[in-house]
């Protein structure tokens, strides 16, 4: 059944490091099933249009997966976008810090030819992005976390990646980034598109409040 699922595309897995041991994880990824699973199976209404869905926050949790979801699936552009040379391997992580406070990695680039790591924090946002001074601190014990962690190989240097929908904004906090990366900078724009359409098109037809969320996102 699960391998079935995968082949369809419609789940995957993928290896979670960072526990006492490694762990295999499920993932649904279809992208028409969660919208379906979080907004309609559970008796949104429909007739109301994306009005009665914009900016609540089952939004914003639907919306942050699907992103992560897109840039996860996307990492040769990301290769391309950060100019590495080869993707030695690609993986999330999750552990402690030294400070014993639990930090998770959204995805982690390995570049062996240069000895580096690219830890990557994805945020979807409907602006562009502030890092304030909690949020900072949250990197930086991501950072410690992985740096003292059994994973991370001692010769190599780690770049902190912030990768989000308009980028960052001027702040004092960005310094903890080495880069910012946006849907913009990457040819991610359009495979927003080509999702949005395909949706559209061949499974829901006529219902276009997805179209009214995410439309301004691209062509903004």
């Amino acid at each position: 059944m699960l391998e079935n699922l995968e082949e369809s595309d419609v789940i995957r897995t993928y290896t979670r490091y960072g526990g006492r041991q490694k762990e295999t994880v499920y993932q649904l990824v279809d992208f028409f099933s969660l919208f379906y699973l979080r907004h309609i199976e559970k008796g949104a209404n429909v007739q109301k249009g994306w009005k009665s869905l914009q900016r609540s926050p089952q939004f914003f949790a639907w919306a942050g997966i699907t992103f992560e979801l897109v840039v996860m699936m996307h990492q040769q552009q990301l290769a391309h976008a950060l100019h590495l040379g080869t993707i030695s391997s690609c993986y999330c992580w999750k552990g402690m810090s030294t400070a014993g406070i639990g930090a998770q990695i959204d995805m982690v680039l390995e570049w062996k030819g240069e000895r580096t790591d690219y830890l990557f924090e994805i945020k979807f946002s409907e602006s562009t992005y502030a890092i304030d001074a909690d949020y900072e601190q949250n990197l930086r014990n991501k950072i410690d976390a992985f740096l003292h962690s059994k994973k991370h190989n001692p010769v190599h240097s780690i770049n902190m990646v912030f990768l989000t929908t308009f980028g960052l904004s001027k702040g004092m906090y960005n310094g903890i980034t080495c880069k910012s990366v946006w849907i913009r900078h990457s040819t991610i724009k359009a495979s927003w598109c080509t999702f949005i359409r395909k949706t559209l098109e061949l499974r829901w037809n006529n219902i276009d409040f997805l179209q009214n969320a995410f439309y301004p996102l691209i062509y903004a």
